[in-house]
Order: structure tokens, then C-alpha cells, then sequence
């Protein structure tokens, strides 16, 4: 496994939104046209990308400044790091039809505070709701992601919707996406390695899913 620090030529990421950017990103990664993606990314500011691979990527435009180095997250049981994660977060149901539905957490977890009775106008603010839905969703993959967030340290960056196109006049790609940030102890040291390969929850392909650890 690879960890990349990315910056675009500026002049080139001048035109890229949300999904001109994993075309960028996929160019340097797809050596052949049946290969599957194989990494998870983070987009910072100044055009500049974090990239956790299993192959090192390959600048064939020569477009990118590329920093990489082996990762090979050590921890262990009991370890107590601090965690940054860009999330999309969703539940899913299934329609009449059997078609499986996903629902934004937030607004999810709105409208179940309004069918529960609470007022339009006692409803907590968005980002008081966002941070409650993200901390009741995380703690509910606790078995899986190897990690339990540490009880009043989850903080909400932000919250906020995008909308991208494959190309002009497709059907948009709408995401509601969370900055998380707090403390966590690692419960399962496996577990928390595949998670920080492998990334958490859906648009993985779109620039969500990594998770950044430091210990602390």
C-alpha cells in the first residue's frame, strides 16, 4: 500500500469539479481499461490530494507534483488517535418495488425528529442535528471499522451538499457530505487497518470514505 501527497498543475485544476477530479485522479491509476479502482482520496485546499493506493500512481501527463511513500498503519488494541474523515454517510432502505433507497443521514434523522413529534420549531439547528446523526452512525459500525469514538469529542467541520455531472445534461450526482473530526480508541487492530485501507461508508470513488489517524 502507497500514501500520496497530490497537487495539481493549478492551471488544470482550475476547470475540475467534484467528478472532473476522479477522472483526474483515476488517470493516474488506470493502466489498463478493465482495471477496477483501487483507491480511496481526500481533496485538501489548493488542489492538493491525499491518496491511499495499493499501486503507486503514474503521472503520464505530467501534470501532478507526487509525494508517496509505503503505508503500513500500525496499531494496536487500546490506542487512543486523534481522526479527520470526509463522510458520506447514508441509510439504506428498500422501496414498493424492492429498488434499494438511500437517505441522507441528516436529513434522516431530521425527519425522524419530526414523525417523533418534535416542532418544526424546536427542531435543534442543522448542525447539531448533523453531529448526532454522525455520532449515532458511526458508533453503529463500531464491530466493523475496529474504532469507538471517544464520548464528546466528535466535532462536525461541516456539512454540505454537492452536485456533480458525468457530463452535461446527465442525471446529477447529488452528495451530502460530513467533515468529522474527534478522538477514537482502537478496538480491534485489524479491523481499524482494513478501515483506514478500505474507507467508511459510500462515495468512495468521489472523494469520501478516508480516514486520517494520528495517535495522541
Amino acid at each position: 500500500m502507497y500514501i500520496s501527497r497530490l497537487r495539481l498543475n493549478p492551471y488544470q485544476s482550475a476547470r475540475l469539479g467534484m467528478y472532473e477530479e476522479h477522472q483526474a485522479l483515476w488517470d493516474l491509476f488506470a493502466d489498463h481499461p478493465d482495471r477496477k479502482r483501487d483507491f480511496i482520496y481526500r481533496s485538501l485546499n489548493n488542489s492538493r490530494f491525499i491518496v491511499i493506493s495499493k499501486r503507486s500512481p503514474m503521472d503520464k501527463k505530467n501534470i501532478w507534483n507526487i509525494e508517496l511513500k509505503e503505508y503500513d498503519p500500525k496499531l494496536k488494541s487500546g490506542d487512543r488517535v486523534f481522526f479527520s474523515l470526509r463522510l458520506n454517510a447514508v441509510r439504506k432502505t428498500k422501496d414498493a418495488d424492492g429498488r434499494q433507497v438511500r437517505h441522507d443521514i441528516v436529513q434522516d434523522r431530521r425527519k425522524r425528529l419530526l414523525e417523533e413529534g418534535v416542532s418544526e420549531r424546536d427542531l435543534p439547528i442543522r448542525t447539531v442535528v448533523a453531529h448526532d446523526a454522525a455520532d449515532e452512525w458511526l458508533r453503529s459500525r463500531e464491530n466493523d471499522t475496529g474504532f469507538t469514538v471517544v464520548t464528546g469529542t466528535l466535532i462536525v467541520d461541516s456539512y454540505q451538499r454537492y452536485q456533480a455531472r458525468k457530463k452535461p445534461g446527465s442525471r446529477p450526482i447529488i452528495l451530502s457530505v460530513l467533515d468529522l473530526k474527534g478522538f477514537a480508541h482502537v478496538v480491534d487492530s485489524q479491523k481499524a487497518k482494513t478501515t483506514l485501507i478500505q474507507g467508511l461508508g459510500c462515495a468512495k470513488g468521489l472523494g469520501c470514505g478516508l480516514m486520517l489517524v494520528r495517535r495522541s
